[in-house]
């Protein structure tokens, strides 16, 4: 990951040859060119530890050895940076299962916790001991344990003549029954297959999860959220994006849901923190759970990813985040209501806003346009790929083209009404709710339907939908 905001965490190599997690970090951030330009590089992967890798982070100033990074058979790095609810990432840096994570990673949780005579959102919030820290039923840490290659089983059962809706639903099969073997042999792990550089190779990633996670600190919105809107996105960002939370566990420090029995965790490895900062030319990296990417797209997937669903958002969010807004600022019960779902839609509402606008900037489909132009002269030059690549690009264009209004008028549809009406997603919610799952997943969705209801203000609600169906697309494609 280039950028470390949301998904990642920042470290820095002192002098000692040591990496250290920064706090400074989260108080005043460089600009993203300059963090890219000491980062280790833009897709080295924990799984990358090839002698390539080695030498390039060596030349770029790592000092302590790689296998202290990532390590299966002792203690390393990778045991302190987890996945934090399965949407961010966070750093454990206490032998009492201190985690560091970003505000707005906390902030559902805060919000959980606030109402108007405990304004946990505007005040912040801190426990003075164990005994105060708050409970959040629906978060976990995730502890990444291995990785394995298992790509050759997975395009194994991938034939020659299979289409692609064959192909993917084959390769989703072996994903699926490759990730079950993992809790079958031990329920306490999950096996995950993830698709890497365009499903060309496929890992396997076993982690732990441990249940019981607890709110410690949270700084008030003024400090965790400075700047709101208008800084986010943006480079440099001034804001104390950060949060505290504390793993439990059972006393046998295995993973246990809540109970008040629990006691902290006790982790194999614990990040160093530094107070002190960066300096120039410090070798700096960022490890964590960063979202997928787009960068494998075709021109014409970029142009159909700006004109459907990044448009599709800014229109339709804007017009509903307006409204909400304006409840928000006229009653403070409203404001906490809404305060989390609000800031989860206006997230990818201004990534999307940003994003098409630096395609434009920095001439991103040109420059596709020119990678592409020189793949088909080397089809061309390639006699044993020309015969199945010769209409790549022309049968790209063509089916992209033919998609084009049917997958607008989708990406339209479900911002407007699938994720639009509140009332709608409820019912939706209901109609499709398994009640033969596990009991204590069942429990835990009903209770997630009833938090949504009570959260849902039913005027605000009639209104938005009234006026979000009114949003039409715009004629962004004479724009591009």
């Amino acid at each position: 990951c280039i950028i470390p905001r949301l998904f990642c965490v920042f470290f820095f190599q002192a002098e000692d040859g040591i990496l250290y997690f920064c706090l400074f970090f989260f108080f005043k951030q460089k600009t993203a060119y300059e963090i890219s330009a000491c980062l280790v590089g833009s897709e080295m992967c924990i799984r990358d530890r090839n002698k390539q890798t080695r030498q390039t982070m060596k030349e770029l100033g790592l000092q302590m050895s790689v296998n202290k990074l990532y390590n299966t058979k002792r203690p390393s790095l990778k045991d302190a940076v987890v996945s934090f609810g399965g949407f961010c990432s966070g750093v454990v840096v206490s032998g009492d299962g201190l985690v560091f994570t970003n505000h707005h990673c906390g902030f559902s949780s805060i919000q959980q916790h606030s109402s108007v005579e405990h304004d946990y959102l505007k005040d912040g919030f801190v426990a003075r001991n164990l005994s105060e820290e708050l409970p959040n039923p629906e978060l976990y840490v995730r502890f990444l344990l291995h990785q394995q290659d298992v790509t050759r089983r997975v395009l194994g059962a991938v034939k020659p003549d299979m289409n692609e809706s064959e192909r993917t639903s084959v390769v989703d099969s072996v994903m699926l029954v490759i990730g079950e073997e993992v809790s079958r042999k031990d329920s306490t792990l999950i096996g995950i297959v993830d698709a890497y550089y365009g499903g060309n190779e496929f890992w396997l990633s076993v982690y732990r999860d441990y249940n019981d996670v607890r709110l410690v600190f949270a700084p008030p919105s003024s400090v965790g959220k400075f700047g709101w809107d208008t800084d986010n996105w943006v480079w440099p960002r001034h804001t104390g994006d950060f949060a505290v939370f504390r793993i439990y566990a059972g006393k046998d420090n295995r993973p246990a849901d809540y109970s008040p029995d629990n006691v902290p965790y006790h982790p194999e490895y614990v990040a160093p923190i530094s107070l002190d900062g960066y300096r120039e030319g410090s070798f700096c990296m960022t490890m964590g759970y960063p979202g997928s990417t787009e960068r494998y797209l075709s021109s014409f997937g970029i142009e159909e990813m700006m004109t459907t669903t990044n448009q599709a958002q800014i229109d339709v969010r804007g017009v509903k985040q307006a409204i909400w807004k304006r409840e928000m600022d006229s009653r403070d019960s409203i404001r906490i209501k809404y305060a989390s779902k609000y800031d989860e839609s206006s997230n990818y509402w201004k990534n999307s806003i940003g994003v098409n606008r630096t395609i434009k900037k920095l001439h991103v489909l040109d420059k596709k346009r020119a990678m592409e132009t020189e793949l088909r002269r080397w089809i061309q030059q390639t006699p044993e790929e020309r015969e199945h690549l010769l209409h790549l690009f022309s049968d790209l264009e063509l089916n992209y083209k033919s998609r084009r209004d049917a997958y607008r008028a989708r990406a339209y549809f479900a911002e407007s009404f699938l994720n639009g009406p509140e009332l709608v997603q409820l019912a939706l919610s209901i109609l499709n709710f398994d009640f033969e799952g596990e009991e204590k997943t069942v429990v835990a969705n009903l209770k997630a339907i009833v938090e949504k209801y009570a959260n849902l203000d039913l005027g605000i609600d009639k209104e938005a939908v009234s006026y979000t169906h009114l949003t039409l697309p715009t004629n962004s494609e004479e724009e591009i």
